[in-house]
C-alpha cells in the first residue's frame, strides 16, 4: 500500500523499514506542504519483466535492439547452462515504467557477481531517477547478502564510468583494472624437469587444507589485488576456484621442494569457452625471483596441451608488473582489460 498525502513522514519511513525490497515512496516536501510525484518504486522483478530487466543490464548506448535482443538470448543461454536465477533482479520504476535493473549471481565461496543497468540518463526533472538507482542497487546489495554473500564483484569495462560511479554511490570500491591474457603454444609442449629435490602433489581431499595453507602463504606480500586479503575465509576461496570451470583434482597441483611447498598452481577447462584458465598460481616469499614462475607455466601449457590441446587465459592485477612480464615474455598476449569493483559485509557499515 503506498502512503496518502496526509502521511506523517514517520509512517513513511515504518513502511519502508518493513519491506526494504518492495520501497514506493512518492512524496516530497514543498513550500505548499506534500505534493504528489509519479509513482517511484523498487522491487524484485516479476518473471514477465525479466527481458525488459535484462535489456536494461545488458545494453549500451550504441546498441540496436535486433543486437540487444541477441545479446540477452546468449545471456539466457548461459544462465540455463549455469544454472543462474535470473529472479534475482532488483528493479526502479517511475509510475508504469521500469528505468533501471540489476541482477546479483550467487557463486560457491559466499560470493556474487553483480551486473547493473547504466544509470538513468541525466536531464531536467530526472534527479530523482538517479537517487532511485542508488537505492535499488543497495537494495540488491543487502538481498545478496542476505543470500550468505560476503563479497560481490562487479566487473566492468575500463571505458565505462557511469556505471562505476553508480556503484561507488553505492558503497562499492574499486578494486583494481585486471589484465587478461591468452596463450596457445606455437608448438607441441614438451615436458619441463624439475630441479632437483623438487616435485609435483596432486589435489586430494585430505589434503584440502594444506592446499588453503599454501595459497594463505602464497598472499604474503602479493600485488595481485592485495586488497582482496582477509575478505574470504580461506575455505571459501577454494571453493569459488572449484567453480571457476570444470574442477578437474588432478589439474590442481603443488610444487614442493623437499616435502615444503612452494607454489601452487590450479587450472580450470572453461565451460563456456574452449579454454584452460590458470584459476591461480602463487609462490611463497622464499621461493620467489628463483625461475620457478616459469617452470609453472611449462607445466600449465604441457597440462592444457594434454586437455584437447586448449589455450591458456589467465587474468592479472594491472599492478603486478613483475607478474605481467613473466606472462608476456612467455609468449601471452593481451585481450582486454576490466575494471573490478567490490564490496563487503565486513566492511564497517556495510
Amino acid at each position: 500500500m503506498s502512503p496518502s498525502p496526509r502521511q506523517p513522514r514517520s509512517m513513511i519511513r515504518e513502511i519502508t523499514r518493513k519491506r526494504p525490497d518492495a520501497v514506493e515512496v512518492p512524496l516530497r516536501r514543498t513550500d505548499r506542504g506534500f505534493v504528489v510525484l509519479p509513482a517511484l518504486r523498487i522491487h524484485p522483478v516479476r518473471d514477465e519483466q525479466i527481458d525488459a530487466a535484462l535489456e536494461l543490464i545488458l545494453g549500451q548506448q550504441d546498441v540496436s535492439p535486433p543486437v540487444l535482443r541477441l545479446r540477452r538470448e546468449r545471456f539466457r543461454q548461459i544462465a540455463r547452462q549455469e544454472q543462474y536465477d535470473l529472479t534475482k533482479i532488483m528493479t526502479a520504476w517511475e509510475n508504469e515504467r521500469m528505468f533501471y535493473a540489476c541482477l546479483f549471481l550467487a557463486q560457491p565461496g559466499r560470493t556474487a557477481f553483480l551486473f547493473t543497468a547504466a544509470p538513468p540518463e541525466a536531464g531536467r526533472g530526472t534527479s530523482h531517477r538517479s537517487h532511485w538507482s542508488v537505492e535499488a542497487l543497495r537494495s540488491c546489495c543487502r538481498w545478496a547478502f542476505r543470500q550468505d554473500a560476503n563479497l560481490i564483484q562487479v566487473i566492468l569495462a575500463t571505458t565505462d564510468l557511469a556505471r562505476r560511479r553508480l556503484c561507488q554511490r553505492s558503497g562499492f570500491r574499486r578494486l583494481t583494472d585486471l589484465i587478461y591474457l591468452q596463450y596457445a603454444p606455437p608448438a607441441p609442449t614438451a615436458a619441463c624437469p624439475l630441479p632437483p629435490n623438487h616435485r609435483w602433489l596432486g589435489y586430494e581431499s585430505r589434503y584440502q587444507c594444506l592446499f588453503a595453507e599454501v595459497i594463505q602463504e602464497t598472499y604474503q606480500d602479493s600485488l595481485d589485488c592485495p586488497e582482496l586479503s582477509g575478505l574470504r575465509d580461506m575455505q571459501d576461496v577454494l571453493r569459488s576456484h572449484r567453480a571457476a570451470g570444470y574442477f578437474l583434482p588432478d589439474l590442481w597441483r603443488l610444487l614442493l621442494e623437499g616435502d615444503t611447498p612452494v607454489g601452487v598452481l590450479l587450472l580450470n577447462p572453461l565451460r563456456q569457452q574452449h579454454l584452460m584458465e590458470i584459476t591461480y598460481m602463487g609462490l611463497v616469499p622464499p621461493a620467489r625471483r628463483r625461475g620457478l614462475g616459469r617452470l609453472m607455466l611449462q607445466e600449465a601449457a604441457l597440462a592444457a596441451q594434454q586437455s584437447q590441446n586448449r589455450p591458456l587465459t589467465l587474468a592479472v592485477d594491472c599492478r603486478n608488473h613483475p607478474a605481467a612480464r613473466l606472462y608476456r615474455r612467455f609468449g601471452f598476449r593481451d585481450t582486454h582489460r576490466r575494471t573490478v569493483m567490490i564490496l563487503s559485509s565486513r566492511w564497517p557499515g556495510v
